[in-house]
């Protein structure tokens, strides 16, 4: 793939935050790369070569092609001080550089580098190593596609939850979805839920000003919705304001697998992470706050039977 390194309409602060998303997955890799850089007369260029080979080759000639802006600017605006070199350090464990090597009748080529103070601390092996798993090639693939399979599924999961969110001034015209208190109470443990079973089996257009309010309140108070259910497979969750959610990404997950102990935040029990059949004793993650779906600050480690006994349901197929 080729880059245009021309100055083009882009600001330099939307330059540097490129920068920085493209330094943050490079350092998630764990890995230290190398690459040859050519670029044409015409400001052109391209990744002729990089080790290792992996999905990282884009990214890093847009780096690449970030850096020779920059050092292009350099060298026009210093060129006593100019040295054909250029370095991003966005944090304190990795370098990525850009080195002046040579020049032909057509083009100029450039060496990137990447240096880590200290070894990536957030690998497969490292989690591995955490849970008790042999890390062999074969176990590290399985943890690898079992970790991007939660992160889908939770990604799935938060964007089916706000499709059904909608706020008090949408619910009033929704005149066939009835509010249901009993569903995201089976076993009668929310006192403060079970204070509204006077306006089961009515719509939000039923309701006066002072049960509005009194919604409003357990909804902000307690930070989990209010069911309005039609029929099966049809619902809303009543909320004040749509939330916002930012699901956790891959390598959330590995930081959190590594950095937290491997037991349940409720009954204190060890937890699995691979398991081909359902165990009570297998990882999961459960939102702390349910409205907040399943973002970073949000999760904690859960075994699979105190998940499972969670009043607030995520699956939402009523």
């Amino acid at each position: 793939m080729s880059i245009n390194t021309e100055k083009q309409h882009i600001t330099q602060k939307q330059l540097f935050e490129r920068m920085k998303v493209i330094h943050n997955k490079i350092y998630h890799t764990g890995n230290n790369y190398i690459a040859i850089i050519k670029v044409d007369k015409g400001g052109l260029s391209w990744v002729e070569k990089v080790v290792p080979e992996d999905n990282m080759k884009e990214l890093i000639g847009s780096l690449s092609a970030i850096l020779y802006i920059f050092m292009m600017d350099d060298k026009e605006k210093f060129p006593q001080q100019y040295t054909g070199e250029n370095h991003l350090c966005m944090g304190e464990d990795l370098t990525c550089s850009l080195f002046h090597r040579c020049d032909n009748k057509t083009t100029s080529e450039f060496l990137f580098v990447t240096k880590r103070k200290k070894p990536y601390p957030y690998s497969i092996e490292e989690v591995c190593k955490k849970f008790m798993i042999e890390p062999t090639k074969e176990n590290q693939y399985k943890v690898k596609i079992s970790i991007e399979r939660r992160v889908h599924s939770y990604k799935a999961r938060d964007d089916k939850k706000l499709r059904k969110c909608v706020t008090f001034e949408t619910a009033k015209s929704l005149s066939e979805y009835k509010i249901n208190t009993l569903y995201f109470d089976i076993c009668g443990e929310d006192s403060e839920l079970q204070k509204l079973h006077y306006l089961v089996g009515k719509n939000m257009s039923e309701l006066n000003l002072e049960d509005t309010k009194i919604l409003c309140d357990y909804i902000n108070n307690n930070k989990r919705p209010v069911l309005l259910y039609k029929s099966p497979g049809d619902s809303r969750l009543l909320v004040c304001d749509l939330p916002i959610y930012d699901t956790v990404t891959y390598q959330d997950l590995i930081e959190i697998l590594i950095l937290c102990e491997p037991m349940c935040k409720y009954c204190s029990k060890y937890v699995t992470l691979m398991n081909d059949k359902y165990t009570d004793s297998r990882l999961t993650f459960d939102s702390i706050v349910p409205l907040y779906g399943h973002r970073k600050d949000n999760i904690q480690l859960c075994c699979s039977l105190c998940n499972s006994k969670k009043t607030f349901k995520n699956d939402l197929e009523l």
